[in-house]
């Protein structure tokens, strides 16, 4: 097996165009696509980095179950 890494730009109708090195020969081959979503990804991480942020120590104060029993209470 071998691997080979491209960066891709997809056109506006989803093609893209890929030439394969001399030492690949013709024939049928698998061939594995994967899409980096990190892009998306990345805001819902900062998110919860800035959640943690905000909130750590927050568990130090006092018993976590009975801090949210506390809360809920609060709701009703």
């Amino acid at each position: 097996m071998q691997v080979i890494t491209y960066q891709c730009e997809l056109q506006e109708d989803r093609t893209f165009l890929i030439q394969f090195p001399e030492d690949v020969l013709p024939g049928k081959h698998q061939i594995i696509v994967i899409i980096d979503e990190k892009k998306n990804s990345d805001k819902a991480h900062d998110d919860f980095e800035v959640l943690l942020r905000k909130t750590s120590g927050l568990w130090r104060q006092k018993d976590g179950l009975e801090y949210q029993i506390g809360l809920r209470n609060e709701w009703e």
